[in-house]
């Protein structure tokens, strides 16, 4: 019996004119504009309560340093003649880095608990119909914009908020959004490229700015100086983020439907992009690598188009791997 179907290795049948239809063009993936929405958050009820916390526990903080630091001074000075011994000299330094410790950790516990207490209670102000509420809820269980300094696990816990509320691949301003409305778009294979800085993201830059601050101090004030040890701290961190990813001097490469940099990688399957700005784009790739920031043109032909290309590609090839560059 004839059906209607055509034999599976028969071409598909043409029109009238005798012509083969094209096939449709894929459908380009989605991304969410977000409107300016964060200065609702400081004026909600429940944002009084979390500032009145966080007052009340730096203050505490700052009172018991205080307290620990004049107890400890007047100890010294009560035993100047006799001088410590190695062991209660230790014993001294133990219990006072044990107490102001324990006092910071409490007061980043409090301030996390008030921090998740005012996202519940704003949570249903937010519109069921607005396509960014998935950025909005994760930026308010976690406190804010994803930063560079998340761990891997920290940026994991925010982009699974937004995966499961959301399929964008992009969250961007509607500034940015009237720029790349203009971009080029196709579904053909595409090359890998760089994108950003030549030493990939500015994160190299802000270690050697944090360096440079950390030098300046150590030489106007001495090694006693707090802010040579703060900014050496952000400065060590910093290049400890890079290094675990080998990526100290490594280029930033977009490909079709993914980011590498060094061994770090984000694809489309498991990260989101955050971008802000106009003339030039925050870019924030969040996903279980951690947080990438960079700082990209938005003109025609420059580096957020080609960013743009790749990652909203609508066939990404996650096999593709950057060039050696």
């Amino acid at each position: 019996m004839e059906t209607g179907h055509p034999a599976p290795n028969e071409p598909p049948a043409g029109d009238a004119t005798g012509e083969v239809p094209l096939s449709p063009p894929l459908a380009e993936p989605s991304f969410v504009v977000v409107p300016l929405w964060l200065w609702r958050v400081y004026l909600h009820p429940a944002s009084w309560a979390f500032s009145m916390i966080a007052m009340i526990s730096c203050i505490v903080t700052a009172m018991l340093s205080i307290a620990i630091a004049v107890g400890t001074w007047a100890a010294l000075d009560s035993r100047a003649a006799g001088a410590w011994s190695a062991r209660e000299g230790m014993v001294a330094c133990l219990v006072i880095g044990m107490t102001v410790i324990t006092c910071i950790f409490t007061m980043r516990a409090i301030l996390k608990w008030s921090a998740r207490r005012c996202a519940r209670s704003f949570e249903p102000t937010i519109p069921l119909s607005e396509p960014a509420r998935a950025l909005m809820l994760a930026e308010l269980l976690e406190s804010g914009p994803p930063k560079d300094n998340w761990s891997a696990a920290h940026a994991q816990r925010w982009t699974n908020v937004v995966r499961s509320r959301s399929t964008a691949r992009i969250f961007l301003t509607r500034r940015l959004e009237e720029r790349a409305v203009r971009y080029d778009r196709t579904d053909r294979p595409v090359e890998p490229e760089r994108v950003g800085a030549p030493t990939g993201l500015n994160n190299f830059g802000t270690a050697l700015w944090f360096g440079g601050m950390a030098a300046y101090f150590a030489w106007s004030g001495g090694v006693r100086s707090p802010f040579l040890w703060i900014f050496g701290f952000f400065a060590v961190a910093t290049l400890v983020r890079l290094i675990r990813r080998r990526a100290v001097f490594a280029p930033v490469i977009a490909g079709q439907g993914w980011i590498e940099h060094g061994s770090a990688r984000w694809t489309v399957n498991d990260s989101v992009i955050v971008a802000t700005g106009w003339s030039n784009a925050h870019v924030r790739v969040v996903g279980p690598a951690g947080v990438l920031s960079l700082q990209l043109q938005t003109g025609r032909g420059k580096d957020f188009e080609a960013l743009w290309m790749r990652w909203m590609h609508p066939v990404p090839n996650l096999e593709q791997r950057a060039f050696d560059a």
